[in-house]
């Protein structure tokens, strides 16, 4: 889409963001972040030609757009080229809304930026450490040919069936270094499952088809199922299972700070958690490198789920502790706590 394609309010937003690139401050920013492979010209260059093709990233926050492009010139990639190496997208999510009206249900959130890096990207940047022979990525399904045999001599064969290569079972990243070593990073059907749970648009849409199928409403059942084969991890389903072997074995591999880096910027990004507007106050790389760590750590911390808190009553009186088993069985303990004890405490005073 063309910015004159798009409505008058969206190629003001357009515009103010084209603006706001060719600002001498954003020029300045970009020289903190300059690298051997991108200097801040070259950056500023790219990031209004990627505006210009994708207006609609007008309609996301002008400062997360901002944050994504320093990601990328951080690590040194080049957004939206022809190299592939990484992307700067606007990317919107959809949810199921019952309480609208029948037919207009399904609600498309507002554009969120999105920076994502491709195949290519990893792999410019594993052969930038200047220690990899070459790399490998691949899907495997259940007629390819896989065998991976670790130890003091590691094995490692592949083979695609070219005729039926059956359904998906895994995938896995092999590198060979130019020492002599090998490293390589397998996941099966479950791992890559488990990381495709935190898309959150992928989710919200396999949970839609779920409540329609038990339903049996078949026109949520189809429409659920178009939209879930828009999405990345169906269209492309062999890069996105890849992909997650890829991220791994640069971050385990000790290879460069940028490939660490790159794996977790994008990984914070599918999961909406990348905290692209502290990152546009980024002065320079190392400061990039820290909030994207500080955000992966906080990540780590919230643990989500999809079951709900559980409802504790402060006041409900403590069970006997367990002390002691007994013939395989466990026997609570026949001391009572101590006089003043909370536990002993006929006073209302809410749990504290």
């Amino acid at each position: 889409m063309t910015l004159e394609q798009l409505s008058d309010q969206q190629q003001k937003k357009a515009q103010t963001l084209l603006d706001m690139l060719e600002k001498p401050t954003v020029l300045e920013r970009f020289k903190g972040m300059a690298t051997q492979y991108i200097d801040a010209e070259q950056m500023v260059h790219l990031a209004i030609e990627c505006v210009k093709r994708k207006p609609t990233l007008g309609e996301c926050d002008h400062l997360t757009v901002l944050g994504a492009f320093v990601t990328s010139h951080s690590v040194g990639l080049k957004p939206n080229t022809i190299l592939n190496h990484a992307y700067v997208i606007p990317y919107s999510k959809w949810t199921l809304d019952e309480s609208r009206p029948k037919g207009q249900q399904w609600v498309k959130s507002a554009p969120e930026c999105n920076f994502q890096v491709g195949y290519k990207g990893y792999s410019a940047l594993f052969h930038r450490t200047g220690r990899i022979k070459d790399f490998f990525a691949s899907d495997i399904r259940e007629n390819d040919h896989y065998l991976c045999e670790m130890g003091t001599t590691p094995n490692i064969q592949f083979r695609k069936n070219l005729r039926d290569r059956g359904e998906l079972i895994g995938s896995f990243c092999h590198i060979n270094f130019l020492n002599g070593g090998q490293a390589v990073e397998e996941l099966t059907l479950a791992d890559i499952e488990k990381v495709r749970s935190t898309s959150e648009t992928y989710k919200s849409l396999q949970k839609a088809l779920e409540a329609a199928t038990r339903k049996n409403d078949q026109v949520k059942i189809d429409e659920a199922q178009r939209k879930l084969a828009e999405t990345p991890w169906v269209k492309w389903q062999d890069i996105m299972c890849m992909k997650p072997a890829i991220k791994r074995l640069g971050g385990k591999s000790d290879l460069d700070p940028a490939v660490a880096m790159a794996a977790e910027a994008e990984s914070l990004s599918d999961m909406g958690q990348m905290n692209f507007k502290a990152i546009a106050d980024a002065r320079n790389t190392n400061e990039v490198f820290d909030i994207i760590n500080a955000e992966k750590d906080r990540a780590a911390l919230e643990a989500p789920s999809d079951q709900p808190m559980p409802v504790i009553n402060l006041n409900e009186k403590p069970r006997q502790p367990v002390t002691a088993q007994a013939n395989g069985k466990a026997k609570p303990s026949d001391a009572a706590p101590p006089a003043g004890h909370r536990a002993t405490s006929t006073q209302d005073n809410g749990g504290f």
